[in-house]
């Protein structure tokens, strides 16, 4: 059987990346067999260690920034092992919300630190935290995205998006979204993700959403259309992508 396709959205908090991937799932679902197409998003919910990390960022009380990596590559380990594996074994088109990059984002943040005016204060830091935390997935049965869509926003057009969304909802935002500071170095770390990650695309998340979702499935469809020769498991998106 055909291998399936791994796709994930990624980016800082309050980008719009969470409604991007639902209207990629609805057009997917529009264009393939419903039960060849899987949704999901990190950190799981169904998993303790996922169910900790939702807890602990709602509730603010985050343990110390390694031992939390660890609780996301643990969350992360059984999510391929148990869904996105088999999945794409299977042939499906697995849509993720957030991936390995979110960690080497937020967590490599959280350890390395410091980001401030448009400079790291040690750019040697935050490398060595992004190392650490993907050497955390060396035993991980991981599955890399066949690509990696990284919406890029400003931290502080995000943070207005998230006080937006707070106001309308009654909600309170979780820690990593209050953070500013983890923000701004999460925020360099994602416009930098090329350096660590293979199959990354960046596309703009200012404007409407359908605007950045036509940008999304163009630059999806121009990373199709570039690898399908070598990777021809791209093309069942493209449907998706054309419809």
């Amino acid at each position: 059987m055909p291998l399936g396709t791994y796709i994930a959205l990624d980016a800082i908090n309050g980008a719009g990346k969470t409604t991007q991937v639902k209207r990629l799932y609805e057009r997917a679902i529009a264009t393939m067999p419903v039960d060849k197409v899987v949704l999901t998003r990190e950190p799981t919910s169904v998993t303790a260690y996922g169910k900790e990390i939702r807890e602990r960022l709602n509730s603010r009380t985050l343990l110390p920034p390694r031992e939390m990596a660890m609780l996301f590559a643990l969350d992360r380990a059984s999510h391929m092992r148990d869904l996105v594996r088999p999945a794409v074994e299977d042939g499906a088109l697995v849509i993720g919300d957030r991936c390995i990059a979110s960690s080497m984002a937020y967590q490599g943040a959280a350890i390395s630190g410091r980001f401030d005016h448009g400079s790291w204060h040690s750019q040697s830091s935050i490398e060595t935290a992004i190392q650490w935390v993907r050497h955390l997935h060396v035993d991980i049965p991981m599955v890399d995205p066949d690509i990696t869509v990284i919406l890029d926003m400003s931290t502080s057009d995000a943070m207005k998006r998230l006080e937006k969304r707070r106001a309308d909802s009654g909600l309170a935002l979780d820690q990593q979204e209050v953070d500013m500071q983890l923000a701004l170095t999460a925020c360099a770390v994602y416009r930098r993700i090329s350096l660590w990650m293979p199959r990354v695309i960046t596309v703009s998340a200012m404007g409407t959403t359908s605007h950045v979702e036509i940008s999304v499935r163009a630059a999806m469809l121009q990373r199709v259309e570039a690898n399908r020769d070598h990777r021809p498991s791209l093309e069942m998106i493209i449907p998706m992508l054309t419809s």
